[in-house]
């Protein structure tokens, strides 16, 4: 599986919503994040984790949420858009795979 896309609004530094996009090429490849020092690389990357891990395990990723939302906001959150491989995620047992891309909220 595959995260394709970050959605975060009102966390910390990044004020009102945004997206970054990691769509790979065809063909696969690496995603690197480099920018300056205070930027938002580690904030968004706590984000991605509390997205995917969801609302039961956020708790133990950020003890306390009160200064993770913007100043002057009442509110944040943050999203991961996975999309799996066929080639590569073999789902086993009952059931089959979702259809299309997924979406976890944090």
């Amino acid at each position: 599986m595959y995260v394709t896309k970050i959605g975060v609004s009102n966390i910390r530094g990044f004020t009102g919503p945004r997206s970054v996009d990691l769509t790979l090429p065809e063909g696969g490849g690496w995603i690197v994040m480099a920018s300056r020092n205070g930027s938002g690389k580690t904030t968004l990357l706590k984000a991605l984790a509390v997205a995917l891990a969801g609302p039961s395990v956020a708790r133990t990723l950020v003890a306390d949420f009160s200064g993770w939302v913007s100043q002057g906001e009442r509110e944040g959150w943050a999203q991961a858009f996975i999309d799996r491989d066929p080639a590569r995620d073999v789902l086993r047992g009952r059931g089959r795979a979702p259809d299309g891309p997924q979406v976890r909220s944090g």
